[in-house]
């Protein structure tokens, strides 16, 4: 009776991750249409969101978790087929995905803040300097 399966192995399967350091600068650009230096940027700047503490013995590496949302947003690729190539299933990309778009939004925001009080910072100086050069001018 032990010999019905002999090639079934009940324990299972985990594909090899895709990872930042095994993959060279070309083909970090194709996959995210990104340089290397702003995914490990962005990497640094999100892995804490990204990072979640869980049981399980499987974790994905933050890394892949982001090289998996550019992809998908980069070439607008079908879940699975982005799943297929960075060692995910199609369920796990689409929570990452539904977390990423929640970190990158807020990433957004706060650049576009950031953007704001920076432009607030450049007007009020431009207008300081102005009414010093003409200060009849106000």
């Amino acid at each position: 009776m032990a010999n019905i399966f002999p090639f079934f192995d009940a324990r299972r399967q985990v594909s090899k991750r895709l990872a930042l350091s095994d993959m060279s600068d070309c083909e970090v650009m194709q996959t995210t249409r990104f340089p290397r230096d702003v995914v490990e940027e962005l990497r640094d700047m999100i892995g804490g969101e990204l990072d979640r503490h869980t049981r399980r013995s499987h974790l994905v590496p933050v890394e892949t978790q982001l090289m998996a949302a550019l992809q998908f947003y980069a070439t607008g690729s079908f879940q699975w087929v982005v799943g297929r190539n960075c060692g995910l299933a199609q369920s796990s990309v689409n929570q990452l995905l539904t977390i990423c778009e929640g970190v990158l939004g807020q990433l957004d925001m706060a650049i576009n803040s950031r953007k704001v009080s920076a432009y607030a910072l450049v007007r009020d100086t431009t207008s300081h300097v102005l009414r010093c050069i003409h200060p009849q001018a106000n």
